[in-house]
This record gives C-alpha cells, sequence and structure tokens, in this order.
C-alpha cells in the first residue's frame, strides 16, 4: 500500500502498474485541482461540468496509464488528455447550444447569424457556435415555403402578431407553421448532428 504521498510521480506510475491500486488516488488526489483550472482556463465554469469533464479524464488517463512513456511526466501526459477530451466536449456543446438557442422562442438571429440574445459561452465557444448557426440557418431552406417564412421571420425577433399581420393570417395559424417549422427543424438537425441532443421549445 502507498503510504508516501511525496513519491515522486514516476514511482506512482510504476507502483501501479505493478498492481498498486491506492498509487493511482494519490496521483488522482495530486493532479484533480490542476485539472479543474484547466477547464477553467478553457472557460468551463460550471463546476457540475468541471467534476464530470475530471472524472472523465482520470478516467481515460487510467485506462490508458500502460502506454504512457515517460513516468516522471505524468502532469504533461495527463494534461494533453484533457486538452484533447475538454475540446471535444466544448464542441459538442457549442453545438448542442448554438441548436437550442436557434430553436428557442427567446433568441434572436440577425441576418448574418449573430445570437442578439446572450448564450453565456466564452470567446472560444461562441467562435464555434457562430459556425455552427450558419449551418443551421442553411437547413432552413429546407423547409416548405409557408413553415420556412415563419421561422425566419421568427428567428428575426418578430413577435406572433407581427408575423400574422405582416403575412394576413391569424395568430394561431403562425403559431401552427412554426411548432410545424421548428419540429420538421429538429428532424434536420438530429440528422445532421446525430450526437448532439437539441431540446424543442415550442
Amino acid at each position: 500500500m502507498i503510504l508516501d504521498t511525496t513519491w515522486t510521480d514516476a514511482q506512482l506510475v510504476l507502483a501501479y502498474k505493478d498492481g498498486d491500486k491506492t498509487a493511482w488516488d494519490v496521483l488522482c488526489r495530486r493532479y484533480r485541482g490542476r485539472i479543474h483550472r484547466i477547464c477553467y482556463r478553457k472557460g468551463i465554469t460550471n463546476p457540475e461540468d468541471v467534476n464530470d469533464l475530471t472524472q472523465e479524464i482520470l478516467l481515460h488517463a487510467m485506462q490508458n496509464i500502460y502506454q504512457i512513456r515517460k513516468p516522471d511526466s505524468f502532469y504533461e501526459w495527463v494534461s494533453r488528455i484533457a486538452v484533447g477530451i475538454i475540446t471535444k466536449w466544448i464542441q459538442t456543446e457549442s453545438k448542442r447550444r448554438s441548436l437550442n438557442y436557434l430553436l428557442c422562442a427567446e433568441c434572436t438571429v440577425t441576418d448574418s447569424g449573430e445570437v442578439l440574445n446572450p448564450i453565456h459561452l466564452g470567446p472560444e465557444q461562441r467562435t464555434i457556435a457562430a459556425e455552427y448557426l450558419g449551418i443551421v440557418l442553411g437547413l432552413v431552406d429546407c423547409l416548405c415555403a409557408s413553415e420556412r417564412e415563419v421561422v425566419l421571420m421568427h428567428f428575426s425577433g418578430m413577435k406572433h402578431k407581427e408575423i400574422a399581420a405582416d403575412l394576413g393570417i391569424s395568430v394561431n395559424a403562425v403559431t401552427v407553421r412554426l411548432c410545424k417549422g421548428k419540429k420538421n427543424l429538429k428532424v434536420l438537425l438530429e440528422s445532421e448532428y446525430p450526437n448532439v441532443h437539441v431540446d424543442l421549445v415550442a
């Protein structure tokens, strides 16, 4: 059993490889806080997300520790794993948030694809989100004409009454077309992004 927590990273890695599972616990306690800080530096501020990512990173490192070539460079090795996992998470999360906010009734999108309502993303996530918003707006063209015009007017910030007045239809008709348009857009989005969960907000 590992009792001396002053052991070097190399000693702990080798001990774990030799079957001493407590060595991994020491490594986790030693670097959990640093992995948290990597998450925060990448713009991830939700404590639950940080904890979940840290667990995923440490689990991935534990499963692949036998591949480490330089045990004395354990932190550099686990940092590379962390950056890779965090980057992938940011990309997936940015897709999800972009799509969800684009479908949200409170969302306003300009002609250039800019989301006017804040989506609480960091600079890196916002850049990724903007790329996907362009793709999503392009998918709107696949909707039928009646749904497409209502959806686009809705995304531009117009209220139901304004859309109804502009198109010369009832508010109820606007609601029906918008609901159908969002549902059909969701199908297109899920086809485009099968691994990203999209919430449909009526």
